[in-house]
């Protein structure tokens, strides 16, 4: 692309500047030879002006909805000064006159082309119409002058009928400054490939190139024809131009038609879709249109079902006949000072047919605007919404209350709450609900909980509070606005003492029940009355009142803050793992370890299971910690030939995530008959099919199962079998006292006994004395473990 385009302006300067001053040299050598024709100078000169008025003309038609001047108005500016003396110069006969006007047109020519180089401006519509014209009149004036005042005009001609130094100065003037214009258009087309720029390069080069040759001619002459034909060939480049903007406004038009014909085809198919759409719209809503003041002036069928009224009947009328009392002024205020402002309006409104029965409508009041934008009448579309209000009415109800004792449920008290300036309100729990319906079954615990709500409404009645089902069996007994605390705790108290004393028959069944309470005093808060509940269960006490002393908040705070420790260690890898030996008692080796988790806080300090495992259970976080054990633990069985235990618990097996974690770890490992899982026995074991499911599958890959803690709880040797356990790890509640306690060393010799007959391995937990060592050698256990031997240390430290 840019080889052609330097091929371009190389041709233009070629043919335009180069080439003509070269032939305009060589005819120097035919400076005799004449030929006179006033006929094709007059043709060439006054075509060459016309077509000046028409490129004129174009470029001002081409730029009038801009209002600018830029460099084509300068040019249009020359040429309709060229054409006016070039039009008077094609009429008169040879002479001064003739050469004047000549070279008039070829100075005022080449300054006014010179302008091309200022800056384009804007320009007023007036200016953009007056400044041509005057430029015209003032050519034209000139013209005329020198035509009828020819003894004002310079020296043209000398008595030798050679050009004299005027008008050789004039032209080679002229003729300089159209080589000047002709730079700024090739400047341009070298920066934008604009080829409307080459164009008006070549066509001001040549009338540059025929001013200049001026100064070697005289008329009649070769070179003076020469010039002519340069100028005239300038003029036929402006045809071109023009030729080329005609076929680009014809282009440009077709376009804006086939444009103009798919917007109407498209307008078309709008305004049958609109139609359409209004078809639909009237015929299937409930539509009225009102005028600016309100007055019915249309209705379709639909409006005259749902009112009663005929189009006879409420034409003309106003749409107040409709209005139903409940409906509240307001209402209507908003809707015209909206639809007064050109707005929408929309809301539900509630209205009356003509037979006084009532239906509610979700109405859309719409202001038709005319072409001024100014309000013509309002159309109204209605939505009969009758039958969802009424549903509406109905689930609101069915939302805020309880469907077993049709008691207010917690919502509506929430909501109760939200909208009153005061209450007490005592949070009142059954004690030990659980086991009436583990014992009757859930039914009949439901009669329970009508049965209690029905006495509780009585009990309340005459204190005036309100009564609440919140969930299960807890109900919410609140004093609005209250006067006296006092005589609210009192009220309370009598009501609990009542429900203790009496009996609720179910069934005929006789069933006392006990109540807990937590009461706040003079808040909205229903939390502060379940934190005074959860108090008074923890306390054992019949009821407990919320005050800032109690320190339940801190509870929360400390779990959240331990919760935050848990999460932090985790990321930061703080979750540790200790090891504790365990001696064997018949070689006195060290063959055994069991693995215990520690956090290691921010501060460095070793911190304790017990301190946070119960706040990650509570958090969902106790699965990673347990990953996190697990998978040090793999980690240094590869460093040791000793065996490790783990302590597992239900929950553990229970979880799919760290049940398949495990498995993992054993298929990846080859020292999975090093592994001991520790099964904490006092977590309980409900899915006891599951449970052992997990010991077959971890006792495939070589694994050993210790249960600790035996002897506590529920534990029974029948458990112990069905579990196939490889090791019993006595508990310490029992170790600790079995140098002076007979029972507790007569419960180990029975464990020791029932071990040994089924080759079951012992542990004695929390050996802490030289005493307790000897008493658990003496009885044959098999292996122990306790502060007296080692306390549990980093690997490192081992």
């Amino acid at each position: 692309m840019q080889n052609k385009k330097d091929l371009l302006l190389y041709f233009m300067l070629l043919t335009t500047l180069v080439i003509p001053i070269l032939i305009g040299l060589y005819m120097q050598n035919f400076a005799t030879w004449r030929f006179v024709s006033l006929p094709l100078h007059s043709f060439l000169e006054a075509s060459g002006a016309m077509i000046a008025f028409i490129l004129s003309g174009i470029i001002f038609v081409m730029y009038q909805d801009k209002l600018i001047f830029n460099h084509y108005h300068y040019t249009s500016f020359a040429l309709i000064c060229m054409g006016v003396f070039d039009g008077f110069h094609a009429m008169v006969y040879p002479g001064e006159i003739f050469v004047w006007l000549h070279s008039l047109a070829v100075f005022c020519g080449g300054i006014l082309f010179a302008f091309v180089w200022i800056p384009q401006s804007s320009a007023t519509k007036k200016q953009y119409v007056l400044f041509p014209i005057a430029l015209f009149v003032f050519s034209f004036i000139i013209a005329m002058g020198s035509i009828l005042y020819p003894q004002f005009i310079p020296q043209m001609l000398t008595s030798d009928g050679d050009f004299t130094k005027t008008a050789n100065l004039l032209n080679i003037i002229g003729g300089s400054m159209f080589i000047m214009a002709s730079l700024h258009f090739i400047k341009n087309y070298l920066d934008t490939s604009d080829f409307d720029s080459l164009l008006f390069a070549g066509h001001t080069m040549l009338f540059g190139s025929a001013g200049v040759l001026f100064f070697f001619s005289s008329v009649w002459d070769m070179q003076w024809w020469l010039w002519h034909f340069l100028r005239f060939f300038a003029y036929l480049v402006a045809i071109y131009f023009m030729m080329r903007t005609f076929y680009r406004f014809v282009f440009r038009l077709n376009q804006a038609k086939q444009k103009l014909q798919i917007q109407n085809d498209s307008l078309n198919q709008s305004v049958k879709l609109l139609a359409e759409y209004k078809k639909a719209i009237f015929e299937g809503s409930i539509i009225s249109a009102a005028d600016l003041q309100g007055n019915i002036i249309y209705v379709n069928e639909e409006f005259e079902k749902i009112t009663g009224y005929t189009k006879e009947e409420i034409i003309g009328r106003s749409h107040s006949i409709f209005r139903h009392p409940q409906t509240p002024k307001s209402t209507f205020k908003d809707l015209w000072n909206t639809i007064e402002n050109k707005k929408s309006w929309k809301g539900l409104i509630k209205n009356l047919r003509k037979d006084g029965s009532s239906f509610c409508a979700k109405m859309s009041v719409v202001p038709i605007l005319d072409s001024n934008n100014e309000i013509m009448e309002y159309i109204a579309l209605l939505e009969d919404v009758t039958e969802l209000v009424d549903s509406q009415d109905e689930l609101r109800k069915n939302f805020y209350t309880d469907r077993l004792t049709k008691l207010s449920n917690r919502y509506k008290l929430l909501d109760d709450l939200k909208n009153a300036k005061s209450a007490n309100i005592a949070i009142v729990n059954i004690d030990n609900f659980k086991h009436i319906n583990d014992f009757y079954g859930e039914d009949f615990g439901d009669k329970v909980l009508c049965n209690l709500s029905n006495r509780l409404l009585d009990l309340v009645y005459k204190f005036g509070f309100k009564t609440y089902r919140n969930h299960a069996d807890e109900f919410s007994l609140v004093a609005y606005d209250p006067t006296n605390e006092d005589d609210f705790i009192e009220n309370i108290k009598s009501i609990l003492l009542n429900i203790e004393n009496s009996i609720l028959e179910v069934d005929e069944e006789d069933i006392h029940l006990g109540l807990t309470a937590g009461i706040s005093i003079g808040k909205l808060d229903l939390q502060l009355a379940d934190i005074a509940l959860k108090e008074a269960k923890k306390r054992k006490k019949d009821y407990v009142v919320y005050s800032s002393q109690l320190n339940i908040n801190e509870e929360y705070k400390n779990n959240l803050l331990w919760k935050k420790k848990i999460i932090e260690a985790l990321n930061d890898d703080r979750i540790q793992v200790v090891f504790q030996p365990i001696l064997d008692n018949n070689t006195q080796n060290i063959n055994k370890f069991e693995s215990l988790v520690r956090l290691i806080d921010n501060d460095g300090t070793i911190v304790s299971p017990f301190q946070f495992l119960d706040i990650a259970k509570h958090s969902k976080l106790y699965p990673q910690i347990t990953k996190r054990v697990i998978e040090k633990v793999f980690k240094y069985i590869n460093q040791t030939h000793n065996a490790i235990s783990i302590n597992i618990t239900a929950e553990d097996i229970l979880n799919q995530s760290t049940k398949e974690f495990i498995y993992n770890q054993l298929k990846e490992s080859n020292r999975t008959n090093q592994i001991i899982f520790e099964l904490v026995e006092s977590e309980g074991i409900e899915s006891f099919d599951e449970v052992k499911l997990f010991i077959e599958k971890i006792k495939s890959y070589g694994c050993k199962i210790a249960i600790d803690d035996f002897g506590t709880g529920y534990s029974n040797f029948e458990y112990l079998l069905k579990l196939e356990a490889d090791i019993i790890k006595i508990d310490g509640s029992l170790i600790k006292h079995i140098d002076t306690n007979q029972n507790s060393k007569n419960v180990v010799e029975s464990i020791v006994t029932f071990a040994k007959k089924n080759g079951i391995k012992t542990v004695a937990e929390f050996v802490s004395t030289q005493a307790i060592l000897e008493k658990v050698q003496e009885l044959d256990i098999d292996l122990s473990q306790g502060y007296y031997i080692s306390q549990p240390k980093f690997w490192e430290d081992l």
